[in-house]
């Protein structure tokens, strides 16, 4: 934790405007009596315990109209976060026309959130700040008053005191050493890469979240599942799966018929393409087959024909053979009887009959 400034309006001895800016390493406050040292110091604890002593409107200064605002702002950082926290002492209406939200974050990545609610924005801070507000309260601020109080302050407590501020300074100047060689030393620009990791860390996160979201819902329907209407589902899923596999079969058996169809289809077509060139070739050769045909008996009756001739002839060379024999060899005449009349005029006729054919 680092306090950072204060700022206010209206606040015990400080009248009016008001704020200081804190160093980094040591501030002191010094000042005659009454001139506002423990209002300041009260503020800062104030910021974080929100205890004041005594009425907190008594805190508002001397002469303020009860309609005026009278509040502070403390910023603290701590960590990777600036805290800017409000208070009002008196005139609530007037604070509240003001805006001025009573916690205000600064994130350093850019983020700002606002808090307008005063118990909200109390319960906020308690629950940013790194220790409880009862530690703080006692131990975060050494007043004046603790020291010159006879009551609660004995010699050996001031002693303490006193070695703890030198011990305190001697640090401080050991600080400031530090820093100066700190400061001597060149560091690297690492804004880039350390911006470059913030980019990343923030979509690291951002998928985080989102893969939060998606296990929260899982769960959420995990929890909503039904286990027997899930096995249901689960059968009727595997009874689609074999009818998904019969169905694919029989596509493919579909396929394969649809393949061997086209074949067939093509080899009949074939066929009645040859078939029909057979036909055509048919009617084309009827006119010579009947020629042939023609043909065919004339040659069967020239066969014949000449078969006929060829036995005439063989009759005729026979008969002629005959006839030879006939007329080289004479009869010899009966001595008694005669030939009747005319004999020989038939024996002549049937030569010439025989000569015809």
């Amino acid at each position: 934790m680092k306090l950072l400034s204060l700022k206010g309006r209206n606040i015990g001895l400080l009248k009016g405007d008001f704020e200081f800016k804190f160093d980094d390493a040591l501030t002191v406050i010094t000042g005659p009596i009454g001139c506002g040292k423990s209002t300041v110091l009260t503020m800062i604890r104030a910021s974080l315990t929100n205890s004041f002593p005594g009425n907190a409107n008594s805190w508002a200064s001397w002469g303020t109209p009860p309609q005026e605002a009278c509040y502070f702002v403390v910023s603290w950082r701590i960590g990777n976060k600036v805290l800017h926290i409000a208070k009002a002492v008196a005139g609530e209406k007037k604070f509240g026309t003001l805006n001025v939200p009573r916690l205000r974050i600064e994130h350093d990545d850019g983020k700002v959130e606002e808090v307008f609610g005063s118990k909200e924005a109390l319960e906020k801070t308690h629950s940013l700040i790194p220790v409880p507000a009862s530690i703080i309260d006692g131990h975060l601020i050494v007043d004046q008053d603790s020291i010159t109080t006879p009551v609660s302050a004995t010699p050996a407590k001031f002693k303490e005191i006193i070695h703890t501020l030198t011990r305190t300074s001697e640090l401080e100047v050991m600080r400031g050493q530090i820093k100066d060689l700190l400061l001597a030393i060149t560091v690297p620009d690492m804004s880039g890469p350390l911006q470059e990791a913030q980019a990343e860390r923030n979509l690291a996160e951002g998928e985080v979240n989102r893969l939060n979201t998606e296990i929260s819902e899982l769960m959420a329907q995990y929890v909503a599942f039904d286990i027997q209407s899930i096995n249901v589902k689960l059968d009727v899923l595997e009874q689609l799966k074999k009818n998904d596999d019969k169905r694919n079969q029989l596509d493919q058996r579909i396929k394969t018929s649809k393949s061997i169809l086209l074949q067939l289809q093509a080899t009949l077509k074939a066929q009645q393409d040859t078939l029909s060139s057979l036909l055509q070739k048919i009617e084309s050769s009827k006119e010579e087959a009947e020629q042939a045909k023609k043909n065919l008996y004339s040659a069967d009756m020239l066969i014949a024909a000449n078969a006929r001739i060829d036995l005439l002839k063989t009759k005729a060379s026979k008969l002629t053979e005959e006839l030879q024999k006939c007329i080289s060899t004479r009869p010899v005449e009966p001595k008694e009887e005669r030939p009747a009349e005319g004999a020989d005029t038939k024996i002549q006729d049937d030569l010439n009959e025989k000569k015809q054919q």
